[in-house]
């Protein structure tokens, strides 16, 4: 039985976020594009479109379906080894993909964002650094505190 309606997508398939391990090292990664697509009348193409949201535009790629899952319908593509900065950063990548049916009926998904992320936070030595300026303050407030009362009681 066909119908004259485009594929369907499962966006469950793409993570929502990737935290990476508190190093400040720069890091390579693959953007990896992940999508459940069915249809009864059969899926004949997959696009993945993606974009760094920091930048205007797309760049698309074809997708295959990955045969190694226990179900069908799962397509895949690699579609950008990057390297990510030295210290903390947040990328958001945004993601729509396109599918036709073997009818020539297509569809879009929805937009989607992944974010990979790193947090660093402080190192030893600036919290180091906090404990001196701070025991400073409290001597320099001491000593002004005694200047005060010397100078009081002459």
């Amino acid at each position: 039985m066909s119908d004259s309606q485009g594929p369907s997508f499962d966006l469950s398939w793409m993570p929502g976020f990737m935290d990476l391990v508190s190093d400040t090292e720069p890091v390579n990664l693959t953007l990896r594009l992940s999508v459940g697509v069915t249809d009864p009348d059969g899926v004949d193409s997959v696009i993945g479109s993606y974009r760094n949201s920091s930048q205007i535009e797309w760049t698309n790629v074809t997708m295959s379906e990955n045969l190694s899952y226990n179900q069908s319908g799962i397509y895949i593509a690699d579609a950008l080894n990057y390297t990510t900065p030295a210290g903390g950063f947040n990328i958001v990548w945004q993601y729509v993909f396109y599918a036709n049916d073997s009818l020539g009926n297509w569809n879009q998904s929805a937009m989607g964002n992944m974010s990979v992320a790193r947090q660093v936070g402080p190192s030893i030595f600036d919290n180091v650094t906090g404990v001196v300026v701070g025991s400073a303050l409290i001597l320099a407030e001491i000593a002004v505190a005694a200047l005060c009362y010397v100078r009081y009681r002459e």
